[in-house]
């Protein structure tokens, strides 16, 4: 949560040092009526870099080719269904409470 600091605009990079130093943020009051939240900038992960599929990679992927062709999908998609609506934990105190 944000602390409440009002200060004039002549102290704002003074503000700013301070909220990239430790981390938290920092509401200024810029004038009567006027507010600002000063927030540290977060840094985007960066992605790890793709590596080029090996051989080995391509003959397992190609292996895989055709590997549900004996899977009846119309039974597949109607059992998912069923099992979505089997309660699989144990019922909460809440859930024993008689609700009428």
């Amino acid at each position: 949560m944000a602390s409440d600091m009002y200060i004039d605009m002549s102290h704002l990079a003074e503000v700013a040092d301070e909220v990239e130093r430790t981390k938290r943020p920092r509401t200024v009051g810029i004038r009567r009526g006027v507010v600002a939240v000063l927030k540290p900038a977060t840094r985007k992960v960066a992605r790890p870099v793709r590596r080029e599929p090996t051989a080995e990679d391509v003959a397992a992927f190609e292996a895989a080719a055709g590997g549900w062709a004996d899977v009846d999908t119309d039974r597949f998609v109607t059992d998912a269904y069923k099992s979505r609506r089997i309660a699989t934990r144990p019922p909460s105190s809440y859930d024993l409470l008689d609700r009428h």
